[in-house]
């Protein structure tokens, strides 16, 4: 594919003519480029040379292009038929499934799980779990849905108080009936089986938020009936919530009075044992503790005080030897300084000292009375001494009893320690023994405690849940609900017109606005020509008749054909203009007359009613205009206006006649035409065009003519167009409104690069200006014809 292509850019480049450029042509001048509005061409020069990109219509989008809100509004606009009608016919629907459907009445009751009404009897709960915590709810929940309040349900229904509260003619009546009966149902069925599906399955119990509130929903053919059960509902789950409560609490109480009297005689048995243990083994206790154990205790308490006496008597006696040998008079003990003995000798010694040291002084060292009196002082020094040593041997005494106690002592706390040990391996078995007794003895306490706790809450029948709102009877049905099935209906049509417009507009891949040629196509827009209405002539084929003599062989009749000539102000007018105006500009050097083709894709786009209102709306403005049919297979100019030709294009190339001998003056708009005859159709058109005549005869009009306009065949698999297009300047093509896909014109444009580089642009045919409004937002030159249609005048 990318080399067929690189082909067709390289001969779009090169031309048609042996790789010379347009200026080489038969006709000379510059190559084609300008644009109808002053604008770059906006493919690149050549749409193939350069690969420009054109926008898949199925989907693609170029590169950056981003969603486009207006263009999604535009395409609602287009599509609000399909989607009103959708949303109409679903609205219907909704409003006879309304009148249809069977109404159904929701009644709710609500109960709260309120723990603190057990507070008043219950202060010690903390450890136990409670009931309004989330498991404990949700537990409530399926408890409140299982068959067995269920079953007590339809019981409590089936009383007579109850069962003349609901409603005559309902289903749940005539099984209760049945119930009450104690007879099959009309199905041949167990009423109480029946009676249990149809209130589980219309009941519900769901919880309020994250409270600890339920809320019980029943939904039935009558409101009264709905918050009859709803209410019933209620009761009984609470009704039987007490009866669970207090057969549990019941049967704990039972089980634990039996396991109090059998924690009763094993803690009696195990502290009987204990008191054998301690009697065989003579472990006799006062205050709580043994004999030995506070005997020993007495021992270990005199032997520590024997052991501080024995240390300080001593130390008296050391310190008192001490000072007997140091012979030293000044020093002193405590019990020498209590001694009325020590103390005279010590005055008496100081006062000697004293009067010896005196007369020392006054007599000298050697005199009588200073020796003597020294004598005296030895006396009394020696006196001390022996009744110190006196003290000494007495604190030695106190030692030596002190001594001899303590030793005493230790020898009686080891022997009764020695004792002690072969008590303590009794103690162990008599501790394990004592231990087992308290466990026995706590464990009967404890259930002592539960069992008047249980006994107590038997005796207060009390539960947690109560009914928070009862149900009443609901002032509108809760199915079906109108707005919410008329919303519903509105969203399904609306979401169903949606698909079906979005279906619509991805099928419509058709040209429908100048942006649409620019980005699709690649080629510039030249103009939109909109669907004419004609007042008296429904179709543009004149009426068939014989030939009259005297009638001329060229007759542009139709009202059609002249139209832009008619109405100059026209929008159909102004688009050809703008083919005049390309023409102008495109001149390729040379003088002359401006060739001018006019093709199209397939037949019927109006290509020919294009090209005859061109030629005569330019003829009109006194321009000298030739147009020439060259569509031999389908010669739609000459049929419309030269019906009664018998020489045209044909028999001039066959016979070589002069090209004036076969051209035909209108004298109503003073346009001069080339026909085909067409009672003398031609096989070999191909044939016909490749000879040099029309190429000759060309060469030979365009300085007698201002403007020569070519009615082309289309450019399809027919090879004739291709013969006649480089004879021209440019070639306008005709694009029919919404009829031909993209993808179809893409698929011409790319396989015909020779033809589609002389063309100028696109008309737009048959514009239904109506819907193209619609379009405004696809294209800003739409938006703005619709905006100057004051500038028109339309017959």
């Amino acid at each position: 594919m990318s080399q067929k292509l690189n082909a067709q850019a390289e001969r779009s480049l090169n031309g048609p003519y042996g790789g010379q450029p347009y200026g080489s042509q038969p006709y000379g001048g510059q190559a084609y480029g300008g644009r109808p509005y002053g604008g770059a061409d906006p493919r690149g020069g050549s749409p193939y040379g350069g690969q420009p990109y054109l926008q898949d219509p199925y989907g693609g989008r170029a590169p950056g292009h981003s969603i486009d809100i207006d263009k999604l509004i535009a395409a609602g606009r287009r599509q609000l038929l399909v989607i009103g009608l959708s949303v109409g016919l679903c609205i219907a629907a909704g409003v006879g499934f309304l009148a249809v459907a069977e109404k159904k009445y929701t009644s709710s009751a609500q109960v709260l799980i309120d723990s603190k009404l057990l507070d008043v009897v219950n202060e010690s709960s903390g450890t136990a779990a409670r009931a309004s915590d989330e498991a404990g709810v949700l537990s409530l929940i399926e408890n409140a849905m299982s068959r067995q309040v269920v079953d007590k349900v339809t019981i409590v229904l089936a009383s007579d108080e109850n069962f003349a509260k609901i409603s005559e003619g309902s289903f749940l009546k005539e099984t209760l009936a049945a119930y009450r009966a104690k007879t099959l149902t009309v199905d041949g069925m167990d009423p109480a089986e029946v009676a249990g599906d149809v209130l589980g399955g219309d009941f519900s119990a769901t919880r309020l938020g994250r409270s600890a509130a339920l809320e019980f929903t029943f939904t039935a053919t009558d409101p009264a009936d709905a918050a009859l059960v709803a209410n019933t509902f209620a009761q009984v789950f609470i009704d039987n919530q007490l009866d669970t409560r207090f057969d549990a609490r019941q049967r704990a109480g039972d089980w634990l009075k039996a396991r109090l009297e059998e924690l009763r005689t094993e803690a009696q048995t195990a502290q009987a044992a204990v008191e054998t243990f301690r009697a065989e083994n003579n472990l006799a206790q006062t205050d709580g503790k043994l004999l030995s154990d506070q005997q020993l205790a007495t021992l270990s308490d005199q032997y520590v005080q024997a052991q501080a006496a024995t240390a300080t008597a001593e130390a008296r006696y050391n310190q008192i030897k001490a000072l007997v040998d140091s012979q030293n008079v000044g020093a002193v003990v405590e019990d020498a300084l209590a001694n009325t003995v020590i103390s005279d000798l010590r005055k008496q010694y100081l006062d000697a000292a004293r009067r010896a040291t005196d007369l020392e002084a006054r007599l000298g060292p050697r005199h009588q009375q200073v020796i003597r009196l020294e004598d005296e002082k030895r006396e009394y020094q020696r006196l001390i001494f022996t009744e110190l040593q006196r003290i000494s041997e007495s604190y030695l005494s106190d030692y030596e009893v002190a001594s001899q106690r303590q030793a005493n002592l230790e020898e009686r706390f080891r022997t009764m320690l020695g004792d002690n040990v072969d008590i303590s391996a009794t103690m162990v078995q008599l501790r394990e023994l004592e231990q087992r007794a308290e466990v026995y003895q706590n464990l009967y306490q404890e259930f002592l405690k539960r069992y008047e706790e249980a006994s107590r809450d038997q005796s207060f029948p009390v539960s947690e849940i109560r009914v928070m709102s009862a149900a009443r009877a609901p002032l509108g049905p809760s199915f079906p609900k109108p707005p919410l099935v008329l919303a519903l209906s509105t969203i399904l049509g609306l979401g169903i017109g949606v698909g079906l417009g979005a279906l619509r507009e991805y099928r419509d891949r058709t040209i429908r606005s100048g942006d649409h040629v620019r980005q699709y196509l690649g080629l510039d827009f030249l103009g939109e020509v909109p669907l004419v209405a004609l007042r008296n002539q429904e179709s543009a084929e004149p009426v068939e008749r014989e030939p009259m003599e005297g009638d001329p062989i060229v007759n542009i009749s139709s009202p059609i054909l002249r139209y832009a000539a008619m109405h100059p102000m026209s929008a159909f007018a102004e688009a050809l203009r703008a083919v005049r105006h390309v023409a102008n500009r495109q001149r390729y050097g040379r003088t002359g007359a401006k060739v001018i083709g006019f093709g199209s894709l397939v037949p019927g786009e109006g290509k020919t009613t294009m090209a005859l209102n061109f030629a005569t709306l330019v003829a009109s403005t006194g321009q000298r205009v030739l147009l020439i049919d060259t569509d031999f297979r389908n010669p739609a100019t000459s049929r419309s206006i030269a019906p009664r030709c018998e020489l045209g294009l044909a028999e001039a190339i066959h016979s070589n006649l002069d090209a004036h001998e076969v051209i035909y003056r209108d004298e109503g708009t003073g346009l001069n035409v080339l026909p085909i005859n067409v009672r003398n159709p031609q096989v070999h058109s191909s044939e016909l065009l490749s000879t040099p005549f029309l190429e000759n005869s060309l060469a030979k009009l365009t300085d007698e003519y201002d403007y020569i306009v070519l009615d082309l065949p289309p450019i399809g698999p027919i090879v004739d167009v291709r013969i006649v297009v480089p004879l021209l300047d440019i070639m306008a093509l005709v694009v029919e409104w919404g009829k031909l896909p993209i993808a179809v014109i893409q698929a011409a444009v790319q396989s015909e690069p020779e033809i589609f580089d002389r063309c100028a642009g696109v008309i737009l045919n048959k514009v239904d200006s109506k819907k193209n409004r619609l379009y405004a937002a696809d294209s800003t030159r739409t938006y703005l014809s619709s905006q100057y249609q004051k500038y028109y005048k339309e017959p």
